[in-house]
């Protein structure tokens, strides 16, 4: 049996690679460690390696030939023209996965209030329709848009992504022939997982929903919601490419899918050979940044390795910099929801019903979606499309509206130092640190640097977008500290006398002692 098999998890393996070092001075990875391969003999063979001298490597993925092979697969998928003004007088049918997600049920908000919508179908992970639903009530009350009208529009399908045709009965596979619109945003979020591990739920998912896409003579738009590493815009496809091999599953698998996404798209397009408007479907693959809270309610997700990072940070009493122009791809969930909901029923303007506006907010502290956030690609008549969502902040600005907030002052290291502290604090504290969980993710930037950077600085300043994004920012901080999650050093000081400069840097208590005392 394999680690993954015996209950193993990241922490779990976090503490096995560490045991392994120690003991042995092997090398190995947490992704290593929970592929399905790895048992008590695959070890006791890499050890025999290392001691005998010979290089030990772990198995890399060959993500372009994984990639090659499944658009191979959906090359012989039949293909189904759909058909002219398949909505009637009916609005849009929506199917959505992953609605009980921190994103997710932002998303199913803004579908509801968006009244144009007749049926939202939710894709729920659960032993039964009861404990289904209830998930998705609990979910809508804490983001803030429940109401008890919900399930007479919201139709909630037991299901499992990682399970044949999604885990649906048959009647309800059948159904999918009447949605007009896919918002696949259901994943497995497991960054120590490798890509054989995630697969099933992240890849295979992705590739039945597409079948369903390709074969509907009704529906209209697919959008699949990407994650992982971004590429930056002066980097090479070969260079992209290496990243990814040596990044983890949930990156690789999330570019897998965004790819398939896209190669549905020019099938289709070769099959219809027509610029029609009434018989083009879209598919398009969004891809956020870090997603945080709103500036309203700076509801914030305490899993995501954002917030786990600046926790860790305030504990250390410094912060890792990035060079001075680096920036930081970083919306507010509000914002992220009402954008993805906004381009998918763009396409429903062409029903009775009338055209569609960008949705408000559930919450409205956020300016909405405009065209002015399109890529020169991104129109009604485009079949494919990649949206890489650029709203964000400078780096710098980031750590400063971190401090201004909490009222301390950070020092600023550079990020071989501040992680050569934290791998020191981490021996100390361990599974009690912050950093815990991220550790083998840190470094060696938080942002990233381009000449694009600057075009997106200057059009975020001109419509004051970057004063949103610094408020929300704010805002989470303001809700980490008083959950918790953050603790300040020293707080009661640091509330009067804590000075916070420009560039973050000055005079800082160490937070350690206080940070003992609050465990």
């Amino acid at each position: 049996m394999s680690f993954l098999q015996c209950g193993g998890d990241s922490l779990g393996a976090i503490l096995l690679s560490k045991a392994l070092k120690t003991e042995f001075n092997l090398p190995t990875t947490v992704p290593q460690l929970l592929r399905r391969e790895t048992t008590i003999q695959y070890l006791a063979t890499l050890l025999e390696q290392h001691e005998s001298g010979q290089t030990v490597d772990g198995p890399q993925m060959n993500i372009a030939t994984i990639l090659e092979s499944w658009v191979a697969r959906l090359g012989n998928v039949s293909i189904n023209v759909p058909r002219s003004h398949s909505l009637g007088t009916r609005g849009p049918q929506v199917l959505l996965t992953g609605a009980t997600g921190y994103l997710g049920t932002h998303i199913l908000g803004e579908l509801f209030n968006n009244h144009h919508v007749s049926k939202i179908v939710v894709l729920v992970r659960a032993s039964d329709i009861d404990i289904a639903k209830e998930r998705v009530r609990k979910v809508a009350i804490t983001a803030g848009w429940w109401q008890k009208s919900a399930f007479c529009r919201v139709e909630v399908w037991v299901g499992n992504l990682a399970e044949p045709r999604l885990g649906l009965q048959e009647e309800q596979w059948a159904e999918m022939s009447n949605i007009d619109t896919i918002i696949h945003n259901g994943a497995v979020v497991h960054y120590g997982a490798g890509y054989d591990v995630l697969e099933r739920a992240n890849v295979i998912s992705t590739f039945h929903l597409l079948e369903v896409a390709l074969q509907s003579q009704r529906l209209r738009t697919f959008i699949f919601i990407s994650g992982g590493i971004k590429k930056s815009p002066d980097q090479s496809e070969a260079d992209y490419q290496q990243t990814l091999i040596e990044s983890e599953g949930y990156s690789q698998t999330k570019y897998v899918s965004e790819q398939l996404t896209l190669a549905a798209g020019r099938l289709c397009n070769e099959m219809i050979h027509t610029h029609d408007e009434e018989l083009s479907r879209t598919f398009m693959v969004i891809k956020p940044g870090y997603i945080i809270g709103d500036e309203v309610a700076g509801l914030s997700n305490t899993d995501d390795f954002i917030w786990k990072l600046v926790a860790g940070a305030v504990r250390m009493g410094s912060f890792p910099s990035d060079p001075p122009d680096y920036w930081l791809d970083i919306a507010e969930v509000t914002y992220v929801a009402r954008h993805i909901t906004y381009q998918a029923l763009l396409r429903a303007s062409n029903a009775s019903s009338g055209p569609i506006t960008p949705p408000r907010s559930i919450h409205s502290g956020c300016s909405s979606p405009s065209h002015e956030d399109a890529h020169e690609n991104r129109t009604v008549n485009s079949t494919v499309i990649f949206d890489d969502l650029s709203r964000g902040l400078p780096v710098h600005r980031f750590w400063h509206a971190i401090q201004s907030q909490a009222q301390i002052s950070l020092k600023q290291l550079n990020w071989d130092s501040w992680i050569g502290q934290a791998n020191a604090d981490l021996e100390r504290d361990k599974e009690a640190h912050p950093l815990w969980s991220i550790q083998q993710h840190l470094g060696p930037s938080l942002g990233s640097g381009t000449p694009a950077n600057e075009v997106r600085l200057r059009s975020m300043e001109a419509s004051g977008a970057l004063n949103e994004v610094e408020a929300a920012v704010r805002r989470c901080v303001e809700y980490l500290c008083n959950i918790q999650f953050i603790v300040l050093p020293f707080k009661e000081m640091s509330l009067h006398h804590s000075y916070v400069n420009s560039n973050g840097s000055g005079a800082h208590p160490d937070p350690r002692e206080a940070a003992a005392g609050a465990k």
